[in-house]
């Protein structure tokens, strides 16, 4: 089956040392009917002959030859280079070792026939055969480009299965230095994109042969890659209005209407931006280039989330515009809202330090130290009430100081189990102990009980609502407005009969925190007839508690969700006044 020749196209197959697998890859492409033009980069002697003696055989094959080994980065560009000569507007480009599932051939065709202005690609589908050092280090490539192009639309840049539009390639090309290794389909990609050209996916089949022969070097490829990415993320600094107004223009319908959509989710089923493979990133970054740096590169990593996060920058927002109409303040919202983006990123640098070991007892004041290391030395745990205020990670660097304390944190999805399970790989002595549940039962309270008597501490959030009955809330005076808190944390208090603290870890600068710890009831005595109503009190001093951290430290609170929204069960049932009173 023949297939019409779509514009003026040209197949480019860079190759070093792949003779063995090369016949194999040109028959797959004869009912193309396509000219190919192979590059031999610098070869050995045996396969130089094999690829002559094919560029023989097939008529509509051209061999060109480089006189000395470049790179696959360079002989790529050699072959676009000679396509542009020869006149051709297209370049497919392909790998010589039989990576690629070449029955996808005329879906690159068909989308390049659609779509002549774009950078066409393959999105690969993996099996069992990727070495895992080579899958990891495609993710952490994946997060750089991200960040390089504050764009998620370029879903992989390595994929060697690709078509280029020739002649903005070509100026790409001249108007840049681009790598000749293994950096090169990276970089090229991310250099179209700053100059305009949109990326389109196809998903294809990736494999890696039993006897195929890499020429990747582990040493010098993964330092010519962290070079590039360097540059390129000084590069995309000063593109970074650009590219935010770029990404404005690239809202359509459909996708504002997915984003519509998202919005009606709870919480817990939205993605968490901040990946376990993205922290990973970080901490390699902060390990390398160290604190400062990092603090650097958050600027244009805040800008591309506050330009994406719709629905946290709205609950951002509100949160502040109540917050400061509470205070009385003068209102600079959308200012307000950035910084408080850029202040909940600083706390995931905080993290690293913490699990670099770089928080001491010296960067930490804790004027109730007294309390806390007498409840430990007695072993008298308790439940500790928290919130999404500060950094409650510093109390991993406690856990350091006082190895007799045990410290379980209730967690109501599994993600956050396994980044604790990195956390733990990454440092073992940073160790947090995190307890998935999915509600406040009688099983769970008397697992929570019966670590409490042996001393431990049980901490939960109280700011949150809950993932598998949001419903289950209870109406507050919340900064003047009626706000819907959780009520498991008070549940969970009152049924376990145990002391409960207040507990929180604010920033006070860069390297100074400070450790909020109270007793917030010495025991909660639950009405089982009116629950409801002996739980109000609680949940209100709570609120109240949390109201005065709020206004002395308003970009500390990192919840980003709409507490305030009437929860969809209520909707039909009586509600309370807008404004209650405490």
């Amino acid at each position: 089956m023949s297939i019409d020749k779509p514009m003026s196209c040209c197949i480019v197959i860079p190759n070093y040392n792949h003779g063995s697998s090369m016949e194999q890859v040109l028959e797959s492409l004869v009912p193309y009917g396509l000219p190919c033009l192979m590059v031999d980069d610098g070869s050995e002697e045996s396969t130089r002959l094999i690829l002559e003696k094919l560029a023989t055989q097939y008529d509509w094959v051209t061999l060109l030859t480089l006189s000395r080994n470049i790179g696959k980065g360079g002989a790529v560009q050699a072959g676009i280079k000679q396509a542009s000569r020869k006149g051709y507007s297209h370049v497919i480009q392909i790998d010589a070792d039989g990576q690629h599932d070449l029955s996808d051939f005329p879906k690159f065709l068909a989308e390049m026939k659609k779509h002549p202005e774009k950078l066409i690609s393959g999105l690969p589908i993996y099996d069992a055969s990727i070495p895992k050092g080579r899958l990891y280090g495609r993710k952490i490539t994946d997060f750089w480009v991200m960040i390089e192009t504050l764009s998620r639309s370029l879903k992989d840049s390595m994929c060697g299965f690709r078509v280029y539009p020739l002649a903005v390639t070509i100026k790409v090309m001249e108007k840049y230095a681009l790598g000749q290794k293994m950096d090169f389909d990276m970089e090229v990609m991310v250099k179209l994109y700053w100059e305009g050209v949109e990326t389109l996916y196809i998903p294809t089949k990736v494999i890696y042969p039993e006897q195929g022969t890499s020429h990747f070097k582990m040493l010098q490829d993964n330092l010519s890659i962290s070079w590039m990415h360097t540059k390129l993320f000084f590069g995309m600094l000063p593109r970074i209005p650009s590219l935010i107004k770029r990404h404005k223009k690239a809202k359509t319908p459909e996708t504002q209407a997915k984003k519509n959509n998202t919005n009606e989710k709870h919480w817990s089923e939205l993605n968490e931006r901040g990946s376990l493979f993205a922290m990973r990133a970080m901490l390699f970054v902060y390990r390398v280039l160290g604190k400062r740096c990092i603090y650097w590169m958050l600027y244009p990593i805040v800008a591309y989330f506050y330009l994406v996060s719709r629905i946290s920058k709205k609950a951002s927002k509100k949160y502040l515009g109540i917050l400061e109409a509470y205070s009385d303040q003068n209102k600079d919202v959308a200012k307000k809202s950035f910084r408080h983006f850029l202040a909940f990123s600083e706390s995931a640098v905080d993290k690293l330090s913490v699990w670099n070991n770089e928080i001491q007892m010296s960067h930490i004041d804790f004027p109730n130290h007294c309390l806390f290391q007498e409840n430990v030395a007695k072993k008298q745990g308790g439940i500790i009430f928290s919130a999404h205020l500060g950094n409650i990670e510093i109390a991993r660097a406690l856990s350091r100081f006082e190895p007799d304390v045990t410290i379980n944190a209730l967690v109501f999805n599994q993600h956050a189990v396994k980044f604790n399970s990195l956390l733990e790989t990454l440092n073992p002595e940073c160790k947090l102990n995190m307890i998935e549940i999915q509600d406040v039962n009688i099983q769970v309270a008397m697992d929570l009980k019966e670590r409490v008597d042996r001393g431990e501490f049980i901490v939960i959030m109280g700011d949150r609502t809950s993932t598998t009955r949001p419903e289950r809330t209870i109406p507050v005076n919340f900064l003047g407005e009626t706000a819907y808190f959780p009520e498991g944390a008070f549940v969970l208090g009152g049924i376990l009969k145990t002391t409960v603290y207040f507990m929180l870890c604010i920033k006070m600068d860069r390297n100074h925190f400070q450790v909020i710890y109270e007793e917030f009831a010495d025991k909660m005595k639950i009405d089982r007839k009116d629950r409801a109503a002996s739980l109000a009190p609680y949940a209100q001093k709570y609120a109240d508690k949390l109201s005065g951290y709020c206004q002395q430290y308003p970009l500390q609170w990192f919840n980003f969700f709409d507490i305030w929204k009437v929860p969809e069960a209520l909707d039909s049932k009586e509600l309370p006044s807008k404004k209650l009173t405490p």
